[in-house]
């Protein structure tokens, strides 16, 4: 996205979800209640494609544990899951076009969701 638009959108994602916006690792600083769900060694993506489901319209902030600006880009779901697979890990967040629900990835392998109804399955995998 450019880089107002991108600016844009963060501000509306912090305004709903997080307290501290000035914190590096929003997912620390929530200010709703999230599910988090630890995958230590196991496949991370795979959980996020079952969560996500067949949702649409997707961005992806690549946060990498950076102070802002971060990038954003839009795109499928699950085709973003499948980028991710070619990439080094990093941290990121992935969130709905209309901020409905967000999901960051973690440094300590653990994902943790605010928005997206999570079945006992998924968090036991």
């Amino acid at each position: 996205m450019p880089a107002d638009a991108a600016d844009t959108y963060l501000r509306g994602l912090a305004e709903t979800y997080v307290a501290d916006p000035s914190s590096l690792r929003w997912w620390e600083s929530l200010k709703c209640s999230a599910v988090r769900m630890p995958y230590a060694d196991t496949d991370g993506l795979a959980k996020i494609a079952t969560l996500v489901g067949q949702r649409t319209n997707a961005r992806l902030i690549v946060t990498d544990d950076e102070s802002p600006p971060w990038p954003v880009y839009s795109g499928d779901a699950q085709k973003i899951i499948a980028m991710l697979r070619e990439c080094r890990f990093f941290e990121y967040i992935l969130a709905a076009h209309d901020r409905s629900w967000i999901l960051f990835d973690t440094h300590m392998n653990e994902l943790v969701s605010a928005g997206l109804e999570v079945r006992t399955s998924v968090t036991e995998e």
